[in-house]
Formats: structure tokens, sequence, C-alpha cells
């Protein structure tokens, strides 16, 4: 009864904070997403996707994720399904533009239904319930939702989250809130944990022990290694510009905060004075943000342009590149003498680092990966990547890095073992969901593993 009492409390805060954003807020979402995506959100969809829902044929899986690190989650789940269910039907739900980006991107390919999420209303989440028909609700690493998991169990849908995290600080959050939140921790029927402090924390909030597993990262088996394929034609053009241009060494700054812009342009500006020809690459983790760091980069002296202006001014003649376009940074990491992965220096909680990794080139951090300690840590602990206290070390190690070929090729040799041996998350995360889609309707038996390989 309090729990309900709660939940109701719960939605009128929600209705409330949506009611505020009366008439700016949702005038923007308007003007950005349109009328169509902002129905979505309330769970009116399009004539095509209703009809896509409708025609339900075998199994069903509701996925949601929230930006692109959980949807290409998502998809590696999804493939390793799909060796069991090759019937599969799936729907993905995602929150964020490069989230919607990337699954947009792939849904041809990985055969999906992309949905944009809905509002955690009562009513929109039964709509959407009944439309969608899963047989399975999977949510992507930390996504609890009051109303759609009350719903999910009154309407007998199963609720399990894969490469499920728990940060310490969450941890407390959701602790001190107990009296509402461990109800719906309780409800969740599996979470198949990325670590051991992952699941213990899960477990601490009320989830029954016997359903909390260990099964590891599943973003090392969404990163492909080493140069990547399948560039977008927009991309192509950039990345062939990059390599005519001869530059030479290339120094890569991904998902940067405010603040480490400035150091990256100083440290850079210093080790030009050994490295004339230094290229760097600067990529914000919010886009709308690059005009400023442009701007921010011809005052420290730079010859600056933006990327999807580059254009009108020859590479050979740019110093800083400032990426404005979403998408393109793990097609820029293959191309980097050395990587900085950011979040970590001036902002708190880090960036998920194994995308960069990947690319096969040394990657460095600074001290904030809070967020990401355990995945920060396997590289760190087997000198596959190097993590920092404060900016003049990260000039020290870069200074090294560019001065010695061998050790670059050897750290980002030993970061790709470390993803070698961390694969294999997806296979067992579809080996666990696959006791919920025995047996359902249109299933038509187990497919061996082995063929997927």
């Amino acid at each position: 009864m309090l729990h309900r009492i709660l939940l109701r409390l719960y939605t009128l805060l929600y209705w409330s904070v949506l009611i505020g954003l009366f008439p700016g807020g949702l005038a923007l979402a308007f003007r950005r997403a349109g009328r169509e995506r902002l129905a979505a959100r309330f769970g009116f969809y399009p004539a095509g996707i209703r009809e896509l829902l409708a025609f339900k044929q075998a199994p069903r899986v509701w996925i949601h994720a929230v930006s692109a690190g959980e949807v290409a989650v998502a998809f590696a789940v999804v493939r390793a399904l799909r060796c069991r269910f090759p019937d599969l039907e799936v729907v993905l739900s995602t929150t964020t533009r490069d989230g919607r980006r990337v699954a947009s991107r792939d849904q041809a390919r990985e055969t999906v239904i992309v949905i944009d999420s809905p509002f955690d209303l009562p009513g929109v989440i039964r709509r959407l319930l009944a439309a969608i028909q899963p047989d399975l609700l999977v949510l992507v690493e930390l996504e609890l939702w009051p109303n759609l998991l009350e719903s999910a169990r009154l309407s007998r849908v199963p609720v399990t989250v894969v490469n499920a995290r728990m940060p310490e600080k969450e941890t407390w959050g959701y602790g001190r809130l107990g009296f509402f939140f461990r109800p719906l921790f309780e409800s969740l029927r599996l979470v198949l944990a990325q670590s051991d402090n992952d699941a213990t924390r899960f477990a601490a909030l009320g989830v029954p022990g016997d359903r909390v597993r260990v099964t590891g990262n599943v973003k090392f088996d969404a990163v492909p290694m080493g140069a990547y394929h399948q560039v977008p034609p927009e991309t192509q053009d950039l990345l062939q510009t990059v390599c005519l241009a001869g530059r030479h060494p290339v120094i890569v700054a991904g998902s940067t905060h405010p603040g480490e812009e400035q150091i990256m342009l100083r440290l850079a500006w210093r080790l030009r004075a050994d490295y004339p020809n230094l290229l760097l690459v600067l990529v914000p983790r919010h886009i709308t943000r690059a005009s400023a760091i442009l701007r921010l980069a011809e005052r420290e002296g730079f010859v600056g342009a933006l990327r999807c202006g580059m254009a009108k001014r020859g590479l050979d003649a740019v110093e800083a590149l400032i990426v404005d376009s979403m998408g393109e940074l793990r097609f820029l990491y293959p191309l980097a003498t050395v990587i900085f992965v950011g979040k970590s220096l001036c902002g708190k909680g880090g960036q998920n680092v194994i995308e960069a990794a990947a690319s096969g080139n040394p990657v460095g951090w600074g001290p904030h990966m809070e967020h990401f300690r355990e995945v920060a840590g396997a590289f760190v602990r087997e000198e596959a990547a190097v993590q920092v206290a404060a900016p003049g070390e990260l000039e020290d190690v870069i200074r090294d890095l560019l001065g010695d070929p061998a050790r670059r090729a050897a750290v980002g040799s030993r970061a790709l073992e470390v993803i070698k041996r961390n694969r294999g998350a997806a296979e067992r995360a579809a080996e666990a969901l696959a006791g919920f889609l025995q047996g359902t309707q249109g299933t038509q038996g187990t497919e061996s593993s082995l063929s997927c390989h």
C-alpha cells in the first residue's frame, strides 16, 4: 500500500516537472525533435511503427538503452541472442540524440524496431507495453524507471538488467531512499552485473542474491578491434584528408569537458617546440561547445578549424581541429598517435575507455574514473594504458610516448590483449536471458552458439 502511494506521488512530481517545462522546455523539445518524436514520448507512435509492433510472429524483447554506449551494448547482446533465437524480434528504445543516431544507423543491419523512449507515466507505459507485447524487458546498465517497472510487474513481463553497474555514489542515493526503491529492486528478475562490486551493491539494495550474476562488461564485445570498418561516407573524406596531410604526430582528446580543452591546448603548444607538425584534435563531449572551444584555441595562438567547416581551410594549415560532428570519434581514434580520454582531469566520473583502447594506440586519462574504476584498472594494471594524477604528469607521459614508438606499440598491443581477454560477456548475457525466452510463442528451439563465431 505504501509503495503504491509513493508511486502516485512520484507520478504527480513527474507530471509537475513536465508541466513546468511549458512553454519553453517543451517548445525547445518540439523544435529539436519535431511533433512526431515528441508525441512518441507520450506513447503515440507513427502508423508505420504501430503496424510493425502489431505484427508479432516470434518471441519479442524490449531493450531500453539511453545513449550511444548503451545502444552498442544492446546490439552486442542482440547478436548473441539471435545465435539462439534466429527469429527473435527486438524493440529498442533510446533517449538521447547520440543513442538514436547509433540505433538508427544500425537498425537495418541488426533488424530491430527503434523507438523513442516514453515518458515514465503509468498510462503511457501501459499503452506501450500493450503495443509492444514483450516477452522480456531488458534494461541496459542502470535505468530503473518506477512506473515502467511497476507496469511490467503488473503485466507479468520479466524485467532484467544487462551490463549492470552500480557506482558507489548511486548506491548511497538509492539506499537513502530505500523505502521507495527497494521494492523496485526486489522486482527485478535478473541482474547481470559487470563486476563483483556491482553485484554486491545490487544485492545490498534489495535484488535477491540468487538473481544477481557477474557476467562481465559487454562493452568489451561491442567495439571493433584496430582500424574500424564500415566508416560512414561523411567520415571517409575527413579521414582521407587527415591521412593525405601526413600529419604526425596526432593527439586525439576525446569526450573532453570544460577546462580540459585549455589543458590540452597549452600542453600541445609546448609540445610543438619539438613536434612543429603536431595536430591536436579536440572532440568535446557536448558539440554545442565547439565554437567556444575554437575561439579558445585561437586565443591560445593556434590556427583552428571546426570539423564541419574544414573544407574552407586546408588541414595542412590547421593546428587544432575541433570536431563538431556526431559519431566520428571512434573513427578518429585509429589515426591518433596518442589518445586522451576526457572527463577525467576536470570532470568527475570519467568516460568509457574501451573504444579508445580498441584502436591499438596508447591511451591516457586523468585521476577521475569513478564510474569506470574496474575497466580503467584492468588496463592500468596490465600497463595497457596510463593514468595520471595531474596535467603536468599527462604532458610528461605524452612527451615520452611521442618520442618512443616502441613503447607506443607495446602499450597499444597490451590494450588489445586486455580487450580480447575480457570478451564474452555478451554471450554469457544471452545464455542467462535465454531461459526467459524458452517456450515463448514462436520460439523454434535453441541454436548452437558455434554458428555465430
